[in-house]
């Protein structure tokens, strides 16, 4: 077996369990010491429940790159409707630089609750992420000598360029987080990794054959945001604890369709990520109302929950789906979680 990658990812678990900023740094200083190879935070504005606390992201990743050694760091996910292209890619640029070339830029098409409230035009995401995507990577390359022209439906730059340089090939990654057939055409034509969240096994295998079609697979980091409880003690307190959270990622088409479930694309994961925070809110609470007609195989074919043991298994079928890196949610008992899994899993895999 090739040495799998496992890193954390700071986002819904942090807002589920009410933690802080400060809480944050503690865990990225954790997950370095404990042998972990990469840490994310969420790029949100807003996020369930609304008394948590959410940060500014690359504020935030900026205070981290001080504080860790080995660790790659990165937003997981940012987009291309708040923030204008140029920005993301100085700021990546910039944390590139503090991370001595670990900074992981990954890129989505956005989500509603970060926009609808807040006006901010979200036509044709996917073809404003391609251009934005093609904006970062010339910046990237660009100095007072090597300008920058490109002309798009929402991007036009004249003359531009970052007066930050970087050398090539020691540029950020750059990760799509990709769902879609569109996406994942995205990620095989620009690409240095995928990741995506909310895959049984197979469909992660049936999404990597597509993405074969386009070319440069094998330059392409294959990860998985994956959600995860884990008990020693009591893994049935871990599963049940999961569930809601599983119920939510099965909701979509494909899954549907593996396990010949009627569908409904009112209720689906993607409908929901085009809601405001509070429409939202609302049609998940209605989906996890749905999970008794989940199988529970489903459920556990999404994330991973249990002992150590059964977290091994379950990370084992990804990985012969052709999974390189996960980036770890731990809900549950997040401290605890974050030793065991380091003492008892991350050893089996490498």
């Amino acid at each position: 077996m090739d040495k799998i990658s496992f890193g954390i990812q700071h986002g819904t678990n942090f807002s589920f369990l009410r933690y802080k900023v400060e809480d944050i740094l503690k865990s990225v200083e954790l997950v370095d010491k404990l042998g972990y190879q990469s840490t994310f935070l969420m790029d949100h504005l807003n996020m369930f429940p609304h008394r948590a606390e959410v940060p500014g992201v690359f504020t935030l990743l900026g205070a981290i790159a001080t504080k860790v050694n080995n660790l790659r760091v990165g937003p997981l996910v940012t987009e291309p409707h708040r923030r204008h292209p140029a920005q993301i890619a100085l700021e990546m640029a910039t944390l590139h630089r503090l991370t001595n070339d670990k900074a992981i830029c990954c890129i989505g098409a956005g989500e509603g609750m970060n926009i609808v409230n807040f006006n901010v035009p979200w036509d044709k995401p996917v073809t404003r992420l391609e251009e934005a995507i093609q904006v970062i990577k010339k910046l990237w390359s660009s100095n007072p000598k090597n300008k920058v022209n490109f002309e798009g439906s929402y991007f036009n730059l004249s003359n531009a360029y970052l007066q930050f340089p970087l050398e090539s090939p020691h540029m950020p990654s750059l990760w799509l987080g990709a769902n879609s057939p569109r996406t994942i055409e995205l990620t095989a034509k620009y690409g240095d990794g995928w990741i995506p969240t909310g895959c049984t096994p197979k469909l992660y295998k049936k999404r990597l054959e597509n993405m074969k079609k386009f070319g440069r697979f094998d330059q392409i980091e294959k990860a998985y945001e994956i959600f995860m409880v884990i008990d020693k003690k009591n893994p049935e307190w871990a599963k049940n604890v999961i569930r809601p959270m599983g119920t939510v990622l099965t909701m979509k088409k494909e899954i549907f369709e593996e396990y010949k479930i009627p569908f409904d694309e009112n209720m689906s994961f993607e409908h929901g990520l085009r809601l405001s925070i509070e429409e939202m809110a609302k049609v998940q609470q209605e989906m996890i109302e749905m999970y008794k007609t989940i199988p529970e195989e489903a459920v556990f074919n999404v994330t991973a929950a249990g002992s150590p043991e059964d977290v091994i298994e379950q990370l084992d079928r990804f990985v012969k789906a052709g999974v390189e890196h996960f980036a770890i949610e731990f809900l549950g008992k997040y401290w605890e979680s974050l030793e065991l899994f380091a003492n008892e899993i991350i050893p089996h895999f490498q």
